[in-house]
């Protein structure tokens, strides 16, 4: 049986126009902050407003639309601060382990001990047995 495979598996949504939620929710709330900071310093410090706005709104607008090697460029930053805050190990460094050593000693061998138990001589059914197959008429 034949099966369907998604061609697009990395493919989001969009639901906010042409834009996906996540690129939606990247300019809404750098647009909202801009829009609170106007309404606090925005009338009696007009520069400190627009250079703080540009500096939200442009970089939410980054944050929406700018990838690095195919991963949104918010992934990319929270993939190297934690890379850079975690302790680092390199795995090449191999640890220092104790040395083994042979040694190598030559082979003598060794007489057979003598046994405790006494081994029977042939027995005499035996005996007549190799007489009577070796005699010749």
């Amino acid at each position: 049986m034949l099966f369907k495979v998604p061609k697009f598996i990395e493919y989001e949504t969009k639901l906010i126009g042409p834009l996906t939620v996540r690129q939606g929710l990247f300019i809404i709330i750098p647009s909202g902050m801009a829009f609170l900071i106007y309404l606090a310093i925005g009338k009696t410090n007009f520069p400190l407003f627009f250079l703080s706005s540009i500096f939200l709104i442009g970089g939410g607008i980054a944050f929406a639309f700018v990838r690095v090697e195919g991963r949104p460029l918010s992934t990319v930053l929270l993939n190297f601060f934690k890379h850079s805050t975690r302790p680092q190990r390199y795995l090449w460094q191999k640890p220092e382990r104790p040395v083994l050593t042979f040694e190598i000693k030559k082979y003598v061998p060794q007489k057979p001990e003598e046994s405790p138990f006494q081994i029977p001589e042939a027995s005499h059914l035996r005996r007549a047995k190799i007489k009577v197959e070796t005699q010749t008429k």
